[in-house]
């Protein structure tokens, strides 16, 4: 019997390596296996709101549509100030590929109807029940304010990366909203007669009650950045001596940052993160060099002092075992 020579082996040996490196780019690799659930969330913002308002306005909403889906065993939400999250718990994880098509077309035929300023309703958990953690985390920093970092990243990055095959959701967190104050000024209130309780009965009245993002008791009110403010300032308060009192003559206005949940700072510089989410069976090491590629690409056109730092990278451990 003819033996097979020790060189012909280690040669078949490197061409199957050479075969299943080429074939690394078009396989699904992960970090850790996606787990299955049977739960979808949705999730919406609305910067400034009160929970109260968030509740009302919004949750309560999205909740009723999505409560006539078939399958759902749990319904469940939390309302918090600026945001919402609903969780949807399915009877069988066969529900929910059917249960997520439907929960996006409900959403698609209500958002116009939703108060401006609404972020459009995100859902998390793929159509096959898989939750998808992030592949990649990146953090912005300019000395700006977090509100125009986060509208630069809107326009300028996000856009981009969406487009990418492979990813599946891009998220914005850090950003503070902007809002309106009016501040009351009590000599002319006493001047004219207007007491802090008509004044914000009247401002209400004019802002509805989805701008209203609260009230320092007596002495100002606090309005989303979405309004059309000058005609609240413009609203007639009373008559007085034969004059139109309006809103203007008696209280100030300005814009002001919100005050941040939470402080991103780097070097003392504003910050905001982007988190990208791949889609199903990605892979993930082809993906995150997608990413790398196109941000590279981009930060040539970056204002000065604008910066974007990889803060995480799950390829780079991926590439590490492999």
């Amino acid at each position: 019997m003819k033996k097979t020579s020790p060189f012909s082996t280690i040669l078949v040996f490197v061409v199957l390596m050479i075969i299943g490196a080429a074939f690394i780019p078009f396989l699904s690799i992960q970090y850790e296996p996606a787990s299955k659930s049977s739960n979808i969330s949705v999730s919406a913002s609305w910067g400034g709101a009160s929970a109260k308002l968030m509740e009302m306005e919004v949750t309560s909403r999205l909740e009723g549509l999505i409560s006539s889906i078939d399958g759902i065993e749990k319904l469940s939400s939390v309302s918090r100030k600026g945001n919402c999250e609903i969780t949807v718990t399915l009877k069988d994880k066969k529900f929910v590929k059917s249960a997520r098509f439907q929960i996006l077309s409900l959403i698609r035929q209500v958002y116009k109807d939703l108060p401006e300023g609404v972020s459009y309703p995100v859902i998390s958990g793929s159509a096959s029940g898989e939750n998808v953690e992030p592949i990649m985390t990146y953090t912005v920093n300019a000395d700006l304010p977090t509100q125009q970092i986060e509208h630069y990243v809107e326009e300028n990055i996000i856009k981009e990366i969406s487009l990418l095959e492979g990813v599946n959701a891009v998220e914005l967190s850090g950003a503070t909203p902007f809002y309106y104050e009016i501040s009351y000024n009590p000599q002319y209130m006493a001047l004219y007669k207007v007491s802090a309780s008509e004044l914000n009965s009247v401002i209400s009245d004019a802002a509805s009650q989805y701008d209203i993002v609260g009230s320092i008791e007596g002495t100002s009110i606090l309005l989303t950045q979405d309004i059309e403010i000058d005609e609240v300032m413009d609203t007639p308060v009373k008559m007085s001596g034969g004059r139109i009192i309006r809103v203007s003559d008696i209280a100030k206005l300005s814009l002001k940052e919100g005050e941040p949940s939470k402080y991103f700072r780097i070097n003392g510089l504003n910050t905001i993160n982007i988190t990208i989410y791949p889609t199903q069976n990605v892979n993930t090491i082809k993906t995150c060099g997608q990413i790398k590629e196109v941000m590279s690409v981009l930060e040539a056109g970056f204002p000065e002092n604008f910066a974007v730092v990889v803060a995480e990278d799950v390829s780079v451990d991926l590439k590490f075992e492999i």
